[in-house]
């Protein structure tokens, strides 16, 4: 795999942590609990499997090729779209499933 595609997986990988983290986060209502503890293990999952996609990448690569710069502007941009903060629970496990299909 080239750099830039492991770029594009790792940005999805650290999108999908960080949407979970704020999920766990701001998530409300009725079945706070299972909702919370739910967004609490995907996240944690989604951490090793980011965790683990840089870390091969900067074995295969090096580490010149992680620009964490770019990384975190264009994950900026991507997270900034979704209103976590006003979505239902439901809401917020739709936006997950489309962002694991990604």
């Amino acid at each position: 795999m080239d750099q830039v595609n492991f770029l594009k997986v790792a940005i999805a990988a650290r999108t999908l942590q960080l949407y979970y983290h704020y999920c766990h986060n701001l998530v409300s209502g009725p079945t706070f609990m299972q909702d919370h503890a739910e967004f609490a293990a995907n996240y944690a999952q989604a951490e090793l499997d980011y965790d683990m996609i840089v870390e091969y990448m900067i074995a295969t690569l090096g580490n010149k090729a992680l620009d964490t710069k770019a990384l975190n502007q264009v994950l900026m941009e991507k997270l900034s779209s979704f209103k976590v903060e006003s979505m239902s629970a439901d809401k917020m496990f739709e936006v997950a499933l489309k962002l694991e299909k990604e």
